[in-house]
């Protein structure tokens, strides 16, 4: 595995860590405020920072098989 190959899953997992934040802080201000007008956007950027870490554990895993 090169240098590009390993640092991927880290960026991968970064990005994903970041998305989950972004989202959290969205509940919690819509928490927060009442105002709940931003949670159907922030399940959609859910979903996505989850098919970021099954894109991750794929990638991972095909690494292993290599």
């Amino acid at each position: 595995m090169d240098a590009a190959e390993s640092s991927q899953p880290a960026a991968l997992l970064n990005l994903s860590i970041f998305e989950v934040n972004k989202v959290a802080v969205q509940l919690a201000e819509a928490q927060r405020s009442g105002d709940f007008s931003g949670v159907a956007e922030a399940a959609r950027e859910l979903r996505e920072a989850a098919d970021g870490l099954d894109r991750l554990a794929e990638l991972v895993a095909h690494q292993a098989d290599s």
